[in-house]
């Protein structure tokens, strides 16, 4: 339980950079734009504008050390920022 929970900016800019590298479509800057607003949309809830249960996002998941399935709730609870802030 020493492992900080990442945050949603880093789950976002995980889940882009892997889109990136597996997905042709995400090489447009517009269509890759368009898709990560969705995803941040649908973590801000309480709409579902993107689907969460893809092999991918599983995969982001567990390689930022998040345990369990990355669930729409789990999803929306990671934080806005680090714990302890860090000023």
């Amino acid at each position: 339980m020493t492992k900080t929970m990442a945050t949603k900016a880093e789950f976002l800019a995980a889940y882009r950079a892997a889109l990136l590298d597996d997905y042709a479509w995400a090489r447009s800057e517009d269509g890759l734009s368009r898709f990560m607003a969705a995803v941040e949309k649908t973590l801000a809830g309480p709409g579902a504008y993107w689907t969460h249960g893809t092999p991918m996002v599983a995969k982001v998941w567990r390689s930022l050390g998040l345990k369990g399935r990355p669930t729409l709730k789990a999803l929306r609870e990671l934080p806005d920022a680090p714990a302890g802030g860090g000023a």
